[in-house]
């Protein structure tokens, strides 16, 4: 059996668009962003060969987001720096984690546990 690694692209919209593409490895700092993406995720399919068939697994071993970010707040920072902001101060407080992410689009996302936030990549992306 032969591990195929793979990462998910997010780009940016309402329902946040993805696609799948396959990597050699799961090292972040080897993954080349397309411009238009702001946070990737690895995972992982087993496949095995039978034959002249090909056999795949489903989906497993994923990672949290890496998130290209250019500011990382907490809940309490929110309603310190930005208190009129009542949607952000509500998207952050209905996060399970209480931290929310500027993305490259200036779009904020909610951080979740095992996300990974890489900042200044911007003259670094594809």
């Amino acid at each position: 059996m032969v591990l195929k690694h793979y990462i998910i692209l997010y780009r940016p919209n309402s329902f946040d668009e993805t696609f799948d593409k396959r990597v050699p490895e799961r090292d972040s700092s080897k993954i080349k962003i397309p411009k238009d993406c702001y946070a990737f995720v690895f995972y992982d399919i087993e496949e095995k060969r039978t034959g002249d068939k090909v056999l795949r697994s489903e989906p497993i071993n994923y990672s949290g987001r890496y998130v290209v970010g250019k500011k990382v707040m907490t809940l309490e920072a929110i309603k310190e720096e930005m208190p009129d902001n009542k949607e952000l101060i509500q998207l952050a407080k209905n996060s399970e984690t209480k931290v929310v992410v500027l993305t490259k689009f200036n779009e904020w996302k909610i951080l979740f546990k095992g996300d990974v936030v890489l900042c200044g990549l911007e003259g670094k992306l594809n």
